[in-house]
């Protein structure tokens, strides 16, 4: 497979190897859209719980916090391409996904197979108020499934955003390696970019971009 390699012209190519999604984008990209949407979201929580709570919830602003950091790390991480700030968000990622992976299996066999989902709907109070508050029949099986599958569906959704932010970071990671593997501090590069495939090969920077 063919490399792109830096030129003194200025010149420079994306590593094909780390393009996504039969090559509609590069890993880069997707990596600063991630980062971006995590940071938005960790803005509009923060907001949320500002407007809602204020400082009462004191465990609740102590985790948005916490979160914003968390946030502002992966951005550093990414648009600097700092692979040492990539780790927290891979390792913490990584973990809540494996953890919503596990939960979404539960909840699937568990309300298959049990009565769960009836029960729950009788015994809840604040989901029998929430239901008449939005003039709907908590008793009724047909809502009672639209709503189940409803959450259902959100749930291996939102797994679904956090399995593939892990990969697009860690492919990220692996790019951003394999450029400072590649760059030899000191040696001087001739020509032009070129393939190593073909007949004149030069020996440079591999891009992540």
């Amino acid at each position: 497979m063919s490399k792109r390699a830096y030129s003194p012209q200025g010149l420079i190519e994306p590593d094909p190897d780390y393009e996504l999604c039969c090559g509609i984008y590069h890993t880069t990209a997707a990596a600063k859209f991630f980062a971006i949407y995590y940071f938005v979201f960790c803005l509009v929580i923060s907001g949320l719980n500002f407007m809602w709570f204020g400082a009462d919830k004191g465990w609740f602003s102590l985790f948005c916090l916490i979160f914003t950091i968390y946030c502002c790390i992966l951005m550093y991480g990414v648009f600097l391409e700092k692979t040492f700030f990539l780790i927290p968000f891979l390792a913490i990622n990584g973990f809540v996904s494996i953890a919503l992976i596990l939960f979404s299996i539960f909840v699937l066999v568990y309300g298959t197979f049990t009565n769960a989902v009836e029960t729950h709907h009788k015994e809840s109070s604040p989901l029998r108020d929430l239901y008449q508050m939005h003039s709907l029949d908590p008793d009724d099986e047909k809502t009672q499934t639209i709503v189940s599958s409803a959450f259902l569906f959100l749930l291996l959704l939102t797994t679904l955003v956090f399995i593939y932010s892990w990969y697009v970071i860690l492919r990220l990671f692996q790019c951003i390696k394999t450029k400072n593997r590649t760059w030899l501090p000191g040696e001087h590069v001739r020509g032009i970019i070129a393939d190593e495939t073909g007949d004149e090969q030069t020996h440079g920077l591999v891009s992540c971009e």
